[in-house]
């Protein structure tokens, strides 16, 4: 299938490390996850709130196993698909040549974008990657690199699973079933730095165990809208999940940020959103 390009990484351990753990062996697994089974409504959406023209250019930051990035590809779109685990791209890879579309997939860190002034919209969306960085000075490092690679006007959508829906369903531990697997999730919440760490089971029909675990930060929407702002993004809009109609709801995992990069000699005006 030939070689997956390395842009080169400057991961911290702590993110390279438990990011591997809980990916390592999901390359077809991940369709567990149910951030996949709607990919073809998300790419619609992302083309329609960027207002994509065929051949534009687009970045999946954190694709995973090539769900969106594949679908994105069927709309005519050129995209380039970014994640920090070979196995996953290795994946996708495979995917999107049997789905007969052009991907280009890179090996890199989210906050490891080379391009400038190239993208007319990159897109991080189901918790791709932000949400893992252990803190604001490499969130807002990623997203200064999301700024500098998109061209003037591009836009930036960031999918998140907010911080009201998820400590209103918090559980120290409970079962789930996805498809045909079982799920095991045990949760702790860390107050002073508003993250959940998981340890999830996950149990495969035909028996087999597979441990993952993770940690993530949950935000509230105005913490992005004011880390995008100080980072080179203009906020534009907020949904409640990947459909233009969709409202933010307290009782709904998803919050959808819609933003543009900003001029270069833009002040930096904060829209206000309350």
């Amino acid at each position: 299938m030939g070689e997956i390009p390395n842009a080169g990484t400057t991961w911290t351990p702590y993110l390279r490390d438990w990011y591997r753990d809980f990916y390592k062996g999901a390359g077809d697994d991940q369709d567990v996850f149910p951030w996949t089974k709607d990919a073809d409504r998300d790419a619609s959406f992302l083309a329609s709130v960027a207002r994509l023209g065929k051949g534009a250019r687009v970045l999946d930051l954190g694709c995973g196993s090539g769900a969106h990035a594949i679908a994105l590809a069927k709309q005519g779109l050129q995209v380039t698909a970014q994640d920090g685990l070979g196995e996953l791209l290795v994946t996708a890879k495979r995917r999107a040549e049997e789905a007969r579309v052009k991907v280009e997939f890179v090996q890199a860190a989210i906050s490891d974008i080379p391009q400038r002034d190239h993208y007319d919209l990159v897109a991080s969306i189901y918790c791709g990657g932000l949400c893992c960085l252990p803190g604001e000075p490499e969130r807002a490092h990623a997203l200064t690199q999301v700024a500098a690679s998109l061209k003037p006007s591009g836009k930036f959508v960031l999918g998140e699973a907010h911080a009201f829906y998820a400590l209103s369903r918090l559980s120290g531990r409970s079962w789930t079933r996805i498809g045909d697997h079982t799920v095991l999730e045990e949760n702790q919440y860390e107050p002073l730095t508003g993250r959940i760490l998981c340890r999830a089971k996950i149990v495969t029909p035909d028996g087999k165990t597979h441990e993952r675990v993770s940690s993530q930060k949950f935000f509230m929407p105005s913490e992005l809208v004011h880390l995008m702002q100080e980072n080179g993004l203009r906020f534009l809009k907020l949904f409640g999940g990947y459909a233009e109609d969709a409202p933010f709801r307290l009782d709904r995992p998803d919050m959808v940020l819609l933003a543009e990069k900003m001029p270069k000699d833009h002040p930096g005006g904060v829209r206000r959103i309350g």
